[in-house]
């Protein structure tokens, strides 16, 4: 599946320009059983060992929540851009919104903020809740996607 390489990984490239690397190249079949600092180095290692080539964007997909993973990101890749993506459900929205408030506490620039699946929301997570939670948090024109997919 992953190449590796004397000077590094080599991502898979499913597209023309797009690269892809995921935790798998490093563990294979055995289970991520990592937290705390563990999964902060695995970020790392991952990041430095990977032969990205140049780069308009990257896009790191994380975990929920403000754990080591995230905090660590934060830290190494000082030029980083956040967009916030979540769901409507209430729990969802309610870490997204702490992660917005702290990476703005942080002085941390988050570029946007990303309701995924809206149609999907649950009832009682109410009309233009993401969008009022991202402004609250200072996020302008917060997107909704509306699709399931």
């Amino acid at each position: 599946m992953f190449q590796p390489r004397k000077r590094g990984l080599v991502p898979l490239e499913p597209a023309p320009g797009l690269r892809f690397e995921t935790i798998a190249s490093f563990i294979g079949e055995r289970p991520a059983a990592m937290r705390g600092s563990a999964l902060a180095d695995a970020l790392r290692e991952m990041l430095a060992v990977t032969r990205w080539g140049a780069l308009e964007v990257r896009i790191v997909d994380m975990p929920p929540g403000i754990r080591d993973p995230t905090l660590e990101l934060a830290r190494i890749a000082l030029e980083a851009r956040h967009l916030v993506v979540t769901t409507g459900s209430p729990i969802a929205l309610a870490m997204a919104t702490r992660l917005l408030r702290h990476l703005r506490e942080a002085g941390i620039p988050a570029v946007g903020f990303l309701e995924n699946m809206a149609l999907g929301a649950p009832p009682d997570a109410g009309p233009g809740a993401s969008s009022l939670a991202a402004r609250e948090a200072g996020v302008h024109d917060p997107a909704v996607r509306p699709d399931r997919s």
